[in-house]
C-alpha cells in the first residue's frame, strides 16, 4: 500500500515543484526507489519532496527548499494563470 502512495505522489500532479513535462523523470523504478536525475544514486521515493536533500544534484526536492544551495528552481504550475519557474 505504501508504495502505490509514493508512486502516486511521484507521478502526476501531486508532483509539487516540477512541471508537467517532466514529470515522467521522477517516475519511480520497479524496486520503488527514484533514480537521481545526475550520477546514478538511488534514493527511497518517500525521500521526494520530504524536506531533505539526499541526491547530490537536488534533484530529489522539486517542491521544497532543503537543496536551495544548489540554485535549483521551482515550477509553481499557478492554475487559472500563467505557469512559471521562480528561483
Amino acid at each position: 500500500r505504501l508504495r502505490w502512495w509514493v508512486s502516486f505522489l511521484v507521478i502526476g500532479e501531486a508532483l509539487r515543484g516540477v512541471p508537467l513535462r517532466d514529470e515522467s523523470r521522477y517516475a519511480l523504478s520497479d524496486r520503488g526507489t527514484f533514480v537521481c536525475l545526475v550520477g546514478d544514486e538511488e534514493v527511497p521515493g518517500a525521500a521526494v519532496n520530504d524536506d531533505f536533500c539526499d541526491c547530490g544534484d537536488g534533484s530529489d526536492e522539486p517542491g521544497t527548499s532543503a537543496c536551495a544551495d544548489l540554485q535549483r528552481t521551482f515550477y509553481c504550475e499557478n492554475k487559472g494563470f500563467r505557469p512559471s519557474s521562480l528561483p
